[in-house]
Order: C-alpha cells, then sequence, then structure tokens
C-alpha cells in the first residue's frame, strides 16, 4: 500500500518576512525518522543567473517589500519596486533579489509584471522566465517521491484562516523554463485547479450575509500550486516539447517521482494602510507519497 503524508511550513512576512519554521507530519508512527527525510526550505533568486540564497527563516530571516530601495515604504494603492532579504522586523538590509511588481489590472489575463532584470517594460506572466522569480520553495525527500496538492495561503501570522492585515498580495507559480523574457514558452503541466494566467489575489474582501443583509469577511482561500514539478521544476507532461534542449526535463506530469521539486512564486505586495504590514505570512503544506 503507498502511504501519503502531508508536509507543511509556515513562514512570517513582514513586507514578506519570513519566521518561525514549523513542520507537521501526520499518519506517522516514527515522526521523528521522517522529519530527516521530508524537508522544505525556502530560497530568495537574486539574479538571471539563477543564484539563490537560503532564507534563514529559523533565525527571523525573510523578505522585505519596499519602494526604491532598502527601507522606503511603499505608497498606498502602489506595490513594491525592490525586495530584499532581511530580518523579522525588516530594519536588516540584506541581499538584494529579484522582483516582480505587479501591474495593471488584477482580473486580466494574462496578468501583467514588471521586473528589475528587465527594467522598463511590462511583460506578461506567461513571458516571465523562472529565474526572474524571487521565491524559490524547495522539497526534498531521501526517497523519490510524487508531490500532491501543493498550496499557499497568505494570512495574518495568527490563525492560518484569518486574512492579512493591511496588504494585499498577489502570487504566480512561474512555470517558464526557457531562460528568456518576452518568450511565452510556458510549460503545459501545471496547477489544475489554478491554471489561468493570472495573479492569484489574497485580500480581505466582503460578501453579502443573506440572513441579516451584513457584510461578511469572505473565506481565505489556497493558491494551489503545480503538482511534483521535479528537479528545478524541469518536469512538464508528454504534450509538451519545451524542454527538449534542456538537461534533466522529464515528461511524467504529476505522476514524476524525484528526490527534489522546486516551486518558483512571483510575490508582489500592495499596502492598503499606513505602517508596517506585520501581521502578515505564507503557510505552505504538501502530500508526498
Amino acid at each position: 500500500m503507498v502511504s501519503k503524508r502531508l508536509l507543511r511550513s509556515q513562514f512570517d512576512i513582514l513586507r514578506l518576512r519570513l519566521t518561525d519554521f514549523r513542520v507537521y507530519i501526520t499518519d506517522s508512527p516514527q515522526k521523528q525518522e521522517i522529519l530527516i527525510m521530508a524537508e522544505i526550505k525556502f530560497y530568495a533568486n537574486v539574479d538571471a543567473a539563477e543564484t539563490s540564497t537560503l532564507i534563514n527563516h529559523t533565525t527571523g530571516s525573510g523578505l522585505g517589500f519596499y519602494g526604491s530601495a532598502h527601507g522606503i515604504s511603499v505608497a498606498l494603492t502602489n506595490t513594491q519596486d525592490t525586495t530584499f532579504v532581511t530580518n523579522q522586523n525588516g530594519t536588516a538590509e540584506g541581499t538584494a533579489v529579484n522582483n516582480t511588481k505587479f501591474t495593471g489590472s488584477q482580473v486580466a489575463t494574462p496578468g501583467s509584471v514588471q521586473s528589475n532584470l528587465a527594467p522598463g517594460t511590462t511583460y506578461d506572466l506567461t513571458d516571465l522566465p523562472s529565474y526572474a522569480a524571487p521565491l524559490n520553495i524547495r522539497f526534498t525527500h531521501d526517497t523519490q517521491v510524487m508531490t500532491k496538492n501543493p498550496k499557499l495561503r497568505i494570512f495574518d501570522r495568527n490563525n492560518i484562516n484569518n486574512h492579512a492585515s493591511g496588504v494585499t498580495t498577489y502570487v504566480y507559480d512561474v512555470r517558464n523554463r526557457t531562460g528568456s523574457f518576452g518568450n511565452s514558452n510556458k510549460m503545459l503541466h501545471r496547477s489544475t485547479v489554478w491554471s489561468e494566467d493570472k495573479w492569484f489575489v489574497f485580500e480581505k474582501g466582503y460578501a453579502n450575509n443573506s440572513e441579516n443583509q451584513a457584510l461578511d469577511v469572505k473565506p481565505l482561500e489556497d493558491f494551489y500550486l503545480t503538482e511534483s514539478p521535479g528537479v528545478s521544476g524541469l518536469n512538464t507532461n508528454s504534450n509538451d516539447a519545451s524542454l527538449n534542449a534542456i538537461a534533466g526535463f522529464s515528461q511524467d506530469g504529476s505522476t514524476h517521482r524525484s528526490l527534489r521539486h522546486d516551486w518558483y512564486l512571483a510575490i508582489s505586495a500592495k499596502p492598503t494602510a499606513i505602517g508596517s504590514a506585520e501581521d502578515y505570512a505564507l503557510y505552505f503544506s504538501v502530500e508526498y507519497l
């Protein structure tokens, strides 16, 4: 019988701050052994050569979203112009990382993005190469496994069912390994839950309560990522020839097994209130078998 296990990781974000790494695995009588076998780490991509730096969130490091430079506030109704590795308060200037800036309409398909690696130009999200994404979520295991139902949500650091306070966050699962801007040769193997080429938006919205006509906060939803993306996200499906010239690619789709799976996320943030967005966190979970 094949067993399925769930690995969860939480990191807090201030203008995207990461701290407090926690891992839980269910349905396991040997929890300590499995904790060694399975691991989630977060990396910040810093250039076009896919150089990355480990975000040491266990000591309070994370990503910070700023204006024109570290420590410069993002104006209301605008999205960030720079992204840095920083401490839990956002005050330490660490490594500058790739910046993906939401532009245009959040309902547009495809969505629009600006990157510090190609300044002065607005691109469709489908034209954004994976190396330009600021965040790489990496799952590893000492046995080749498939990953199922990878998902994340942005919340308030206290309760994963609560919306983040004072900020709207835009995320996109970048599935373009062609290595250049302006090439929309996106992979066909993608999330089956969210396959649209537009930003997924985390914001605090309201809906009418039919009983008393009051406004209720809409439930917080998950953003589902690609299942079994493989090492460096180089797994696609059998109908996709976009990776044929790239070493290490595979065409197994969601059944792909690997010691490592990588997701590349474009992230952008817009303040909706004055002050630092400290009630702000990202929660990631994935099942593997």
